[in-house]
């Protein structure tokens, strides 16, 4: 926590890297798509179509996000891990 910057930096991306291509490795790169048996269909948005299934799985990590950010905001421990986001000493001070 309390080195500069640059080295944390280079370190995090340096761990990237190295987490990146093992990942690689170990599971291949190959790229699959799941396809639905029958297809719910697509919206036709301005002349942009854009396929139900994506909307349905955008509306659930808009969702996601939303609880996350209400735990953060409501709860004791959301309010904890702010709290020590934002000023580790003082939280630390705080119990």
């Amino acid at each position: 926590m309390g080195s500069p910057v640059l080295i944390t930096l280079t370190l995090t991306f340096g761990l990237n890297l190295l987490l990146y291509n093992l990942m690689i490795l170990a599971f291949k790169a190959d790229f699959r798509k799941v396809t639905l048996s029958p297809p719910l269909g697509s919206i036709n948005l301005s002349g942009v179509i854009v396929p139900i299934d994506r909307l349905i799985s955008m509306g659930f990590a808009l969702a996601l996000v939303g609880l996350l950010y209400a735990l953060l905001r409501g709860s004791r421990i959301g309010r904890a891990i702010v709290a020590v986001r934002m000023d580790r000493e003082a939280a630390q001070l705080m119990a």
